[in-house]
């Protein structure tokens, strides 16, 4: 199933400015979520995907998106919109292990559309080979 580009296409790639993730070691949880952000926040397709496995999948609230060609796929359409009207992403938290990345960030802080939430990547040899993105709407829209 390919994720919902919603909610996932707002939080995880309207990333403006963030928080800087610098001074990793190459290859590191910590050094590939750093490019993985930046690219996604100059909305550098072939610099995310570059980030990835070919077998990575990615989980969102809509769904899974499994493989190199799917997730090009997805970030295309995430990013066919205009780059100025995406809102800036702040990292509020950062954790890294060995082999895991962990974020929380919130987006449009204040604002009827402010998001808040965590995404985790598993990495092995330098690659995300497994990505989770949990969106928490804070003033969810009226029914």
């Amino acid at each position: 199933m390919q994720c919902a580009r919603g909610l996932f296409a707002l939080v995880l790639f309207g990333m403006a400015p963030i928080v800087a993730l610098s001074g990793a070691a190459p290859g590191t949880p910590e050094q590939i979520v750093a490019h993985h952000m930046s690219a996604a926040a100059s909305g550098d397709v072939d610099g995310i995907i570059a980030d990835y496995a070919d077998t990575a999948v990615v989980f969102t609230p809509g769904g899974e998106t499994r493989g190199k060609a799917a997730l090009r796929k997805m970030f295309a359409g995430i990013f066919g919109g205009s780059p100025g009207s995406r809102a800036p992403m702040e990292v509020r938290q950062k954790f890294f292990t060995k082999e895991i990345g962990y974020i929380v960030w919130v987006q449009n802080e204040g604002k009827p559309e402010e998001l808040r939430g965590s995404d985790t990547f598993v990495v092995r040899k330098g690659k995300i080979v497994a990505q989770t993105v949990m969106l928490v709407p804070m003033h969810p829209a009226a029914k």
